[in-house]
């Protein structure tokens, strides 16, 4: 979620397709620049931050669908879950622990 999306991606139109879809759960996942080539205008700032906490309560109120928000509801998972409750696909099909970390270890599997 960034500045520029934030009210499309908690709106009750984009919230009822996820709903359509099957969705059962939204995580929303606050822009955090990472790497060389970051727009720090991008960053939701703490009102942003505010609206979306309150809008994830009213979803969890009024939609079957329960929205999570990365940075207000870290107390309920115990801080980070990167690796541990947590994993990120990259759109390789890679795991990675986590969204802003992109370190990928390659396991073979063999068939036994």
């Amino acid at each position: 979620m960034t500045t520029r999306n934030i009210e499309t991606v908690t709106s009750n139109r984009f919230i009822e397709f996820m709903i359509e879809k099957g969705a059962v759960i939204g995580w929303y996942f606050l822009y955090i620049p990472v790497g060389n080539n970051y727009d720090l205008s991008l960053m939701p700032d703490a009102n942003q931050r505010l609206y979306l906490k309150e809008k994830v309560q009213e979803i969890r109120q009024t939609k079957p669908l329960f929205a999570i928000d990365f940075w207000s509801d870290a107390p309920f998972v115990i801080g980070c879950i990167a690796g541990n409750r947590y994993i990120h696909i990259n759109h390789k099909g890679d795991i990675e622990p986590c969204i802003f970390t992109h370190f990928v270890q390659k396991i073979s599997m063999i068939a036994q």
